[in-house]
């Protein structure tokens, strides 16, 4: 049977996701209700509160049956049930959302055009900070443990565990395998190091006030994700010099999945109430759903997005395709070139 961290870990994960849906509706810009664009006086309206009271009952529920199947998966060693409840909140998420896109596209307006912008960055818009290459230091550390204590390792540790917390893969003691966990975290950090600074050179956004607010909250998610990513893989790389190393495991990845909730709805927050009065330049025909850009007239590689928190691509743009595909294809490459290895 699972472990009460590995349940903990299930629930919490699930309730945080749940969380910031709830608060979605909060985060859009002060001139668009479901990614939809409508006068800034409708957000006050009874319509627009009856729309986010709606969809957060959805996700509410969604939440709720969520936790109630991860708890049964964790308690009956129901192992499917486990994706089962993560697809379930998936599913009525999407579901609640285009419901209420739908909903607010009976009050949408037009939002005046921008018929200019700069896709280069302005300098009053910093680069991308250094701290998110600092997260390289504990991954650094960990590489360093590993070198030191090398002859502690075993011959065969193990890499994964099951539902269960059952270990079903074995790894043998090759430098690969054990510095394994530092080379992605190290891949992870750096790509999101050079995203920032590709965003930074490739995106618009005609209203330099929103400019700076989005990239400060931006920057502030993305450093921490970047810390914490390099704090779990860290953690996870001095595995094999554990003697039970599941329990060290869940409980990093717990406390990091629930710092990186707090953060982000900390952010959030501060970023709703720091929202301006800068409309949306975008042309609504351009955005599908309300979330995916695709405007072949636009050369911005990046464009604001409508939650008014970071950026989104331009899926018009052929450098998009490079950026979506590129990370698949190096994830799949490390995937097999670890089960040739192991």
């Amino acid at each position: 049977m699972m472990s009460f961290l590995t349940l903990l870990l299930i629930d919490v994960t699930l309730m945080g996701c749940g969380a910031i849906l709830w608060y979605m509706p909060r985060l859009m810009q002060h001139q668009t209700l479901f990614w939809v664009t409508v006068a800034p006086e409708f957000r006050a309206s009874m319509d627009a509160k009856h729309m986010a009271q709606r969809f957060r009952q959805r996700i509410l529920a969604g939440t709720t049956l969520a936790v109630v199947l991860g708890s049964v998966a964790a308690l009956a060693d129901i192992a499917w049930l486990l994706p089962v409840s993560v697809i379930l909140l998936t599913a009525i998420g999407v579901q609640a959302y285009i419901a209420e896109w739908h909903a607010a596209r009976a009050f949408q307006t037009v939002a005046p055009m921008a018929k200019t912008a700069s896709l280069r960055s302005p300098q009053d818009v910093p680069p991308a900070p250094w701290s998110t290459v600092f997260a390289l230091v504990p991954l650094a550390a960990a590489a360093a443990l590993l070198r030191w204590r090398w002859q502690s390792i075993p011959a065969l540790f193990p890499a994964h565990w099951d539902a269960q917390g059952r270990v079903n893969r074995w790894v043998h003691k090759t430098p690969f395998q054990v510095y394994f966990p530092v080379i992605l975290g190290v891949v992870i950090v750096l790509f999101q190091w050079l995203l920032l600074a590709l965003v930074r050179w490739g995106a618009r956004t005609p209203a330099s006030s929103e400019r700076q607010k989005n990239w400060h909250f931006m920057t502030e998610i993305v450093g921490a994700a970047s810390w914490l990513i390099a704090i779990v893989f860290s953690g996870i790389a001095l595995t094999p010099l554990l003697a039970q190393p599941l329990p060290w495991v869940i409980g990093l990845v717990l406390l990091s999945v629930v710092t990186l909730i707090l953060a982000l709805l900390w952010i959030s927050v501060r970023a709703a109430r720091a929202r301006t009065e800068d409309p949306d330049r975008t042309p609504y025909e351009a955005w599908i759903f309300g979330i995916l850009y695709f405007n072949r007239t636009d050369p911005a590689l990046f464009v604001a997005n409508r939650t008014g928190i970071g950026y989104t691509l331009n899926f018009a743009h052929r450098v998009s395709w490079l950026l979506v595909a590129g990370p698949l294809v190096v994830t799949l490459l490390l995937i097999v070139i670890v089960h040739a290895t192991s």
